[in-house]
């Protein structure tokens, strides 16, 4: 399996642990978790996903779309569960800031809006733009990804985000 580098001062993408109770759940169950298109995993169990493009982010307003890379597909209970979190977004209005996966299933829609995130204000060292520890709530319209097995508004584990700087 593929792992995040350790050292990722420099790295761009997405942070991500899921759910700490769902992620326990998985090793307890021997989940087989596969990573895909440069997604990878550090040794605290967060998933990376590689900054992708931010052409639709304006860097002044703070407001736009952020996509990253890569896929997350856990599969536990002889495939019964199979769950992917592919490609995440992070669209931020000035109302709100909401994370969506691609829809893997073929249904009408491209995107799952899997949960709100509470952005703290970020910090920038000149090259990179992070927010750090953004709490993340599960959407209804997350919940299938789950199994069903958290109601709406669960806390979900924070996300740290780094993109390049432009000017």
């Amino acid at each position: 399996m593929p792992n995040a580098p350790e050292s990722s001062a420099h790295l761009t993408g997405l942070l991500w642990g899921l759910s700490g109770g769902f992620l326990t759940y998985l090793h307890r169950m021997n989940a087989h978790i596969q990573l895909s298109s440069g997604a990878g995993q550090t040794s605290t169990s967060d998933f990376y996903f590689p900054d992708q493009d931010q052409d639709q982010f304006d860097y002044h307003l703070l407001t736009g779309t952020l996509t990253f890379t890569g896929g997350v597909r856990v599969v536990a209970h002889h495939g019964l569960l199979n769950v992917a979190f592919v490609a995440p977004w992070l669209v931020i209005s000035d109302r709100s800031v909401r994370l969506s996966v691609a829809d893997e299933r073929g249904e009408s829609l491209p995107r799952i809006e899997l949960a709100d995130v509470s952005l703290p204000t970020p910090t920038c060292d000149g090259t990179t733009l992070m927010w750090s520890g953004a709490q993340t709530y599960l959407l209804e319209s997350g919940l299938s990804l789950f199994g069903d097995a958290y109601p709406a508004s669960t806390s979900l584990a924070p996300i740290t985000l780094r993109i390049p700087w432009r000017e």
